[in-house]
C-alpha cells in the first residue's frame, strides 16, 4: 500500500495538537476529503526503526481499506528525503473522522455531574477498544485523555501508538510513558499488558475523585529510594478515597474493580478478565490470574528492584558475592527454625566437642591426651640442648683436662726418663772404668 500523497497538493487547515515527538495538522483535497497528518522530526538515523515499528503496528491494527472503527486508520506513510539543511521528516496520514474530540472533555462531566451511567458507558468503550489492541499482541504504553477520541455516542478511537511494544520479541524496552499514568511496578519498563490496565484505572480515578495531575505525580515518583512501606500508604490512601466514591448500588462492584486495577506491585487483571467481570456485571468473582504470565517474562535484577532497597543496598546486591559467602548464605538456617535442623547447626556441636574433651573422655581422647602429654616433655629438653651442644658440652670437661694433665705427664715422664738414662748411663761409665 503506497498511496503517497503530495502534501504540496494538499490544503492545510489547522493545527490539531503537539506532542513531545512531532505535530499534528489537519489536511484537505480538492475533493473536500479531510486527512490527518502526524509530522515527525527525524533527528538520527538511529530514529528510523522506532518510525518503522509504529508504522508496522498501525498496519496490523488498522490500515486503509479495512480501517477499524476503534483504531485511527492509517491512509499513507512515507520518509521524506533530507533537504538541503539535512532535516528528514516521517509523515502519516490518517483518515480523518468527523465528530470525534478528546475524551478529556467528557470525563470533566464526571467530576461536575457525576452521570455514573455515562461512566459506565464509556468505561466499557475503553476497556473493549484496548482488548482489542492486546488481542493483536500489542501494548500501547502510553494511556492517557489525549491519546483517546470519543463522540458524542460514546465511541472510542485510540491515537498515538509512537512508543507501543509488539510482544513477544519486543520485550525489554526503554521506559517510557506519561509520568503519573506509568506502572508503578517499574522493572517491567512499562511494557506489560497490565501496565495498559494500571493507566486505564489511574485516568477513571482521576476523574471520579477529582485529583490533579500534581498530586497524580505524587502517587508513585520513579525514585530509586522509594520504599515498598510507601508503596503500601499511598495504595492505602488510594482505596480509602475509592470506597468514598458515591457509586449506586448495581454499579458498587467498580469500587472493588478499580482498586484491583491500580494494584502498585503488579497483582491485576488482563483487560481479558475484566471483560467477563463486567459482563456478570460484577456478579462472579474477579479472575487476576494472567499477570502471572505477563510477569514472568521480565527477569528481575538489582536496578529493577529499586522501590524495595535503597542506593546503598542496591550498590551491595549488584556486587557478584564470592563462592564461600553464597555457601554461607545457602547454610544459613531460617529465623524460624524448622524441625530438621541445617547443616551448619549439626557441625556446630561436633566442632566444640572436638575442641573441648567432654569431662569423660573417651579412648581416642585419651589416646591423644597421652601422645600430647609424652611429646611436650620430649621436645622442650631437645629445644634446649640439640645433638650439636649435647656434644660440645661433652667434649668441654673432658678436654680442658685432658691437654693440662697430658703437658704435666709429658713433662714428668720426661724429667723421669731423663734421670733414670743419667743414672743408667753413670752405671755403665762406672763399671766399664772400674774393669779398666
Amino acid at each position: 500500500m503506497n498511496h503517497h500523497l503530495d502534501l504540496n497538493k494538499l490544503t492545510r487547515l489547522k493545527l490539531l495538537g503537539k506532542g513531545s515527538f512531532g505535530e499534528v495538522y489537519l489536511y484537505q483535497d480538492n475533493n473536500g476529503k479531510k486527512f490527518v497528518v502526524k509530522e515527525i522530526e527525524i533527528f538520527n538515523d538511529y530514529e528510523i526503526p522506532y518510525l518503522l515499528k509504529e508504522i508496522n503496528i498501525n498496519r496490523v491494527l488498522s490500515e486503509y481499506p479495512k480501517c477499524h472503527p476503534q483504531v485511527t486508520c492509517l491512509y499513507d506513510y512515507y520518509i521524506e528525503e533530507k533537504d538541503k539543511d539535512g532535516k528528514r521528516k516521517g509523515i502519516f496520514i490518517y483518515v480523518y473522522l468527523e465528530g470525534y474530540y478528546d475524551i478529556f472533555h467528557t470525563l470533566l462531566k464526571l467530576i461536575n455531574n457525576t452521570d455514573y451511567n455515562l461512566f459506565d458507558k464509556i468505561f466499557r468503550n475503553v476497556i473493549k477498544a484496548f482488548k482489542y489492541i492486546h488481542d493483536k499482541n500489542i501494548i500501547h504504553r502510553d494511556i492517557k485523555e489525549t491519546n483517546i477520541l470519543i463522540n458524542d455516542e460514546g465511541d472510542i478511537q485510540i491515537i498515538d501508538f509512537g512508543v507501543s511494544s509488539i510482544t513477544p520479541p519486543d520485550y525489554h524496552v526503554p521506559l517510557a510513558g506519561t509520568p503519573g499514568y506509568i506502572d508503578p511496578y517499574t522493572f517491567n519498563y512499562n511494557n506489560c499488558y497490565i501496565s495498559d490496565t494500571y493507566a486505564i484505572g489511574i485516568m477513571f480515578y482521576k476523574y471520579l475523585t477529582d485529583i490533579k495531575n500534581e498530586e497524580l505525580l505524587l502517587y508513585y515518583p520513579l525514585d530509586v529510594s522509594y520504599s515498598e512501606n510507601k508503596y503500601k500508604q499511598t495504595y492505602k490512601l488510594i482505596s480509602e478515597k475509592i470506597d468514598k466514591i458515591n457509586f449506586p448500588q448495581h454499579y458498587n462492584y467498580y469500587k472493588h474493580l478499580l482498586k484491583n486495577m491500580l494494584n502498585p506491585f503488579g497483582i491485576r487483571p488482563s483487560l481479558n478478565e475484566i471483560s467477563e467481570y463486567l459482563k456478570n456485571n460484577g456478579k462472579a468473582p474477579l479472575k487476576i490470574n494472567d499477570y502471572i504470565n505477563c510477569l514472568n517474562r521480565y527477569p528481575k535484577s538489582p536496578s529493577n528492584d529499586s522501590h524495595k532497597t535503597s542506593r546503598k543496598a542496591s550498590r551491595k546486591v549488584s556486587r557478584k558475592p564470592s563462592r564461600k559467602a553464597s555457601r554461607k548464605a545457602s547454610r544459613k538456617p531460617s529465623r524460624k527454625p524448622s524441625r530438621k535442623p541445617s547443616r551448619k547447626a549439626s557441625r556446630k556441636p561436633s566442632r566444640k566437642a572436638s575442641r573441648k574433651p567432654s569431662r569423660k573422655p573417651s579412648r581416642k581422647a585419651s589416646r591423644k591426651a597421652s601422645r600430647k602429654a609424652s611429646r611436650k616433655p620430649s621436645r622442650k629438653p631437645s629445644r634446649k640442648t640439640s645433638r650439636k651442644t649435647s656434644r660440645k658440652v661433652s667434649r668441654k670437661p673432658s678436654r680442658k683436662p685432658s691437654r693440662k694433665t697430658s703437658r704435666k705427664i709429658s713433662r714428668k715422664t720426661k724429667r723421669k726418663v731423663s734421670r733414670k738414662v743419667a743414672r743408667k748411663t753413670k752405671r755403665k761409665v762406672s763399671r766399664k772404668t772400674k774393669r779398666k
